[in-house]
């Protein structure tokens, strides 16, 4: 019987597609509609056979009006849905999609009408059902699309809802905190259907925010929920209670967190009774109070209560295996019960992936070949995984058994693996950066359980050091490449232009709606602001599924960019001749080490002692606190010429040692406070006077990337070395007070003019922000010569800034935020600017500031400045910076002979402070051919006519010897 309803169903679908009806007449369909909808069912079974009467019947065979079949189909849906079963769910699927389709056809209606809508939710609903989550978030996107069209508000709150919903059932959760908050303010606005919908946002609403890590918006959002909405012997008021103590846990108030979960066992057993209520209901809550009674306790090391609890929460275990598992390992974990903890976090990964798996060897991991886990269980594995490796460490460490190194091992390579399918699922960059911002401890775990492999194994073994290495690229600036490699794809011929004109709209509206937000002081405007923007990210992100879904070929370049690269890899496309890379990584307790050139590779582990931070600080002092450097000399001076050498034999000594590396190019991959650090100016020897300083910049080419997977793009992207567009932008500030004029920009521009003859110049009032934005997209080099600003409160805040259009400074700023949302195309950008490469860091991706902004935006290579950049000293570097480029030579040696030029040069100025602030940033790849082969070819011509002419000289003295004698 249900195969043939569903037959039936799917031949309905293929014949409103294919085949007109033969009939004008309906009969008693809509009798039958009225009927149907006043009829109640017990269950599918008896539904089925009434469903299969109405599609059978004449009137229905014969019935050509599109609105009566769609209604009836729509019903025929909501009946099976409303069976609440999984069965009815997969069965409500098809009466959905043929009414959506009878529906969209029906006296031409345009696709936002509202009983399309309709239909378009509780199809998502269906498939959201069947677990089909990214069909469902599909569906419901589509609705969304076009939800501003729609009158019926109501709809609009229930789009809003289940479409909140889909975000958070697959982790998209700055996007849920969206869905549910438009859901309220639309209830609270006035529309009082909407508020069943509005209480459940606000618990919804809750378990975003506190998924999402702000804590205390969580609890906010519980409270209202609970307190404002809910009577306490309402059964929805014992989820509230669970979900108010997970906030509470989470902001380590285990104290008040038992206090709710005592308040809700009390009232699950004195208020409701298994007999009176749903028992699954009653024991899912049950286990779950027990469950997060045990974490509080296990975290408030009152080990004896934990037990207690746990073993209440026996009876249930199998309604959360995982959940059970994983605490009880906690508490063995915490008494140093490690072997017990080992077995139960080994349970607990086997739930993950099965629930019903059979106690499995300790030395057996789960493998995604095999099995792939649950989607819902991604992130409790994850953090069970991190658990179990932490366990086997220990006791590694207690008793030295190298087979429990190797289960560690094992279990950070399938951590690896889910971390990367947990990002794929993820479209934002709010809950990526989250999830890189949790993994990174557990990253940085890995790593220390190879390097006890590596201490263990022969160190001529390479494999660990890869190991190693390709831990610290899986977080490294993870959110930059993701960026990039979506505005590649777009900038390819894959997607016609036309497709693209609609996402092109959607970020000039982001950018207009950022500039008043950076601008704004009233937070209710800074909030709507907010909204507005989180609602064009999501129309956005629909517009790049349907790119995704039309053009195969830019999904795979766009999304599929997990794969890192290898020592070989690197080899063959990066390290040409004596080029090095040296990657750094940095934990509380350790700097890693790691170095690649041709044909070796190097580890090292450092003790991070507080004295070596010291030392960092007091250096970064003396090269560019200038108050410092003038008032201090003396100090200054030691103090550079003390630490400057320290931290060249701390961090560089050993391993361009080991790489046998003495000059050349050097690729610096920067970590945490590394990021700060110009390398240049680093001592490679101990230093008294700067005239003959051993400064590092005399022997090698320095250049910085955020990766090595960034520098490979780089690399490889930049292979065409044409250049068509130079743009050099030079403002003057004569019509605002709080910026000085610049006496050296408006020359750089003559200056680069001389040089390559052809550019595309603007200066003084030409240099304006919207000059900027309208022409920097098809420059392959971008010139900027203006003033930066540094914002220590918001790093999105710092900025360039331009000429001020009519005295409007806020018009004349160009903002780290705003700069993400452009795509250059740029081989080479230059930012003459103070402070452009300096930031707040950022875990894993660098520091967010100017310069690296303009490499988010797609610029292959900036070359920024880590501190107040002098004007003269500026015009000075970029003569010889740029004349260097023009011949050919590569970027990194351009900016070294730049820094040369003023090292080597007897005068105050060859002090790093006016030097070595200049960074370069990318790809290093030359942008023009070597001049010095054409050079090479007429020194042979010269060369060869002199020795004709020399020769021909001989022969005839010569001759004429001969005829004399």
């Amino acid at each position: 019987m249900t195969e043939r309803v569903a037959y039936l169903l799917l031949f309905n679908i293929l014949l409103h597609l294919v085949l007109p009806l033969s009939s004008t007449a309906c009969g008693d369909l809509n009798a039958s509609l009225s009927s149907f909808n006043e009829t109640d069912f017990e269950n599918k079974p008896s539904l089925d056979t009434v469903v299969l009467d109405i599609l059978t019947s004449p009137d229905y065979n014969t019935c050509k009006e599109y609105g009566i079949k769609g209604d009836l189909m729509y019903a025929i849906g909501l009946k099976y849905y409303n069976l609440h079963t999984k069965e009815s769910y997969a069965a409500a699927e098809s009466p959905f999609k043929t009414a959506l389709a009878y529906r969209l056809d029906s006296l031409q209606l345009n696709n936002y009408d509202d009983e399309v809508i309709k239909c378009k939710i509780n199809l998502g609903r269906c498939l959201a059902k069947s677990y089909q989550y990214g069909k469902s978030r599909a569906i419901l996107e589509s609705a969304y699309s076009v939800k501003d069209k729609l009158d019926n508000k109501k709809t609009v709150g229930r789009l809003l809802y289940h479409l909140g919903e889909i975000y958070q059932e697959m982790g998209i959760y700055d996007r849920a905190i969206h869905c549910f908050e438009e859901v309220i303010d639309l209830a609270e606005s006035g529309v009082t259907s909407l508020i069943a919908y509005q209480v459940n946002a606000y618990n919804n609403l809750g378990i975003s925010f506190n998924e999402n890590g702000d804590f205390q918006a969580s609890i906010n959002s519980f409270y209202t929920y609970g307190n404002e909405f809910l009577a306490k012997d309402d059964p929805e008021f014992i989820n509230f209670l669970l979900n108010f103590s997970y906030g509470l846990n989470e902001l380590a108030l285990y104290d008040s967190s038992i206090v709710v979960l005592n308040q809700l066992e009390y009232q699950l057993i004195h208020q409701f009774s298994p007999d009176e209520v749903d028992p699954d209901w009653y024991n899912f809550y049950l286990n779950n109070c027990y469950l997060a009674q045990a974490r509080s306790y296990t975290n408030m090391n009152m080990i004896d209560e934990a037990k207690s609890r746990i073993k209440l929460a026996a009876p249930f275990k199998a309604l959360k295996p995982i959940g059970y598992n994983d605490n009880l390992a906690d508490i063995y974990f915490v008494e140093n019960n490690i072997d017990s903890a080992i077995y139960y976090y080994h349970k607990a990964i086997w739930n993950g992936f099965d629930e019903a798996s059979t106690t499995k060897a300790i030395s057996d991991i789960p493998s995604l070949e095999i099995k792939l886990p649950k989607q819902s269980e991604l992130r409790a594995l994850l953090e069970v995984l991190n658990s179990y490796a932490t366990a086997c460490f220990m006791k590694f460490n207690q008793q030295h058994e190298v087979v429990y190194l190797n289960y560690a091992y094992q279990a950070y390579q399938l951590y690896d693996q889910l971390f990367v399918k947990n990002f794929e699922r993820l479209l934002t960059d709010d809950s990526r950066y989250r999830l890189i911002k949790e993994a990174r401890p557990a990253f940085e775990n890995a790593m220390a359980v190879i390097y006890g492999l590596y201490k263990l194994s022969d160190k001529n073994n390479s494999e660990f050091i890869e190991q190693i290495f390709h831990f610290s690229e899986r977080i490294r600036a993870n959110l930059l490449f993701t960026s990039l490699s979506q505005k590649d794809a777009l900038m390819q011929t894959l997607i016609p232009d036309s497709e693209k004109i609609e996402l092109e709209n959607l970020q000039v509206q982001i950018r207009l709606l950022d500039e008043l937000l950076l601008n704004s002081t009233d937070r209710s405007e800074q909030e709507n602001l907010r909204k507005g923007i989180e609602n064009i990210k999501i129309h956005i992100d629909i517009a790049k599924v349907e790119l995704a879904e039309k053009y195969p070929a830019y999904h795979n370049l766009a999304f599929n960019n997990h794969q890192l690269p290898t020592f070989k890899t690197l080899r063959s496309k990066v390290l040409k001749g004596d080029k090095a890379i040296v990657e750094y990584f940095t934990t509380d307790d350790y700097i890693y080490v790691l170095g690649i050139n041709k044909r070796q590779s190097y580890l090292q582990r450092i003790d991070k002692t507080a004295r070596i931070m010291d030392n960092l600080q007091v250096f970064l002092q003396s090269i560019s606190d200038w108050d410092y450097i003038s008032t201090e000399k003396k100090k200054a001076l030691t103090a550079y010429f003390e630490n400057g050498n320290f931290l060249y034999d701390l961090l560089l000594k050993d391993v361009l040692s080991s790489l046998n590396k003495k000059e050349g190019d050097l690729v610096i991959i920067p970590d945490g406070k590394l990021n700060y650090v110009p390398f240049a100016t680093l001592l490679s020897a101990p230093a008294t006077m700067l005239i003959d300083a051993p400064f590092l910049v005399n022997q090698y080419n320095i250049s910085y990337d955020y990766s090595a997977k960034s520098l490979l793009r780089n690399t490889v992207s930049n292979k065409s070395n044409k250049v068509e567009e130079i743009c050099v932008f030079a403002p003057t500030y004569d019509n605002i007070t709080e910026w000085a004029e610049l006496k050296y920009n408006l020359m750089e521009i003559d200056l680069i003019r001389s040089i390559f003859k052809t550019i595309l110049s603007f200066k003084g009032d030409q240099a304006s922000k919207s000059n900027f934005e309208s022409n920097c997209t098809a420059c392959d080099i971008l010139h900027i010569a203006s003033h930066g600003s540094l914002d220590e409160e918001n790093a999105l805040k710092n900025h360039l800034v331009f000429y001020a259009e009519n005295g409007d400074l806020t018009n004349a700023e160009l903002t780290v935020s705003r700069l993400h949302l452009f795509s250059l195309r740029s081989k080479l950008t230059v930012l003459s600017s103070c402070n452009t490469a300096m930031g707040t860091q950022r875990s894993n991706e660098g520091l967010t500031s100017v310069s690296n902004a303009f490499s988010y935006a797609g610029s292959q290579s900036v070359m920024a400045s880590l501190w107040l950049l002098n004007d003269k000293q500026a015009y000075n570097m970029m003569e010889e910076f740029y004349h260097q480029i023009y011949n050919g030579r590569t970027k990194s040696v351009a900016l070294a002979e730049a820094q040369r030029k003023i090292v080597n040069t007897p005068s105050f100025y060859n002090h790093p402070y006016y030097w070595g602030n200049l960074i370069l940033s990318g790809s290093t790849e030359p942008l023009f051919k070597a001049k010095y082969k054409t050079y090479i070819w007429y020194a042979l011509a010269f060369g060869l006519a002199g020795m004709l002419l020399i020769g021909g000289v001989f022969m005839i003295k010569r001759r004429r010897k001969i005829r004399n004698s």
